[in-house]
């Protein structure tokens, strides 16, 4: 019971994190560029917990070469902590706040 408590509040962390993202968009500008970085690191933590998780499941003996099209399916599966733990940690990098203010 204790673990899928833990899966639900880190999801709910994730969606919580796109929430304030989508509400931290700037209007002006570029809001593109900063949903690019955003979706960027996104899929570059999803793309960590992936492969550690493929990586966990190959040591334990998983041998992703008799089904290669479910192993990924397999990997999302049995690695949720994984995936949603570097999903959520990966963030855009800070922008400076010389560069944020408008020039005089």
């Amino acid at each position: 019971m204790g673990w899928s408590r833990n899966e639900y509040i880190l999801k709910g962390v994730f969606l919580g994190l796109w929430v304030f993202a989508g509400l931290q968009m700037p209007t002006s500008p570029a809001p593109w560029t900063a949903a690019g970085w955003v979706l960027g690191c996104t899929a570059v933590g999803t793309a960590v917990g992936l492969i550690l998780g493929a990586v966990r499941l190959v040591a334990r003996g998983v041998k992703p070469w008799q089904n290669w099209l479910a192993f990924p399916l397999l990997v999302l599966l049995e690695s949720p902590l994984l995936i949603s733990t570097a999903s959520s940690s990966a963030s855009p990098p800070a922008s400076s706040p010389a560069a944020t203010s408008p020039a005089n």
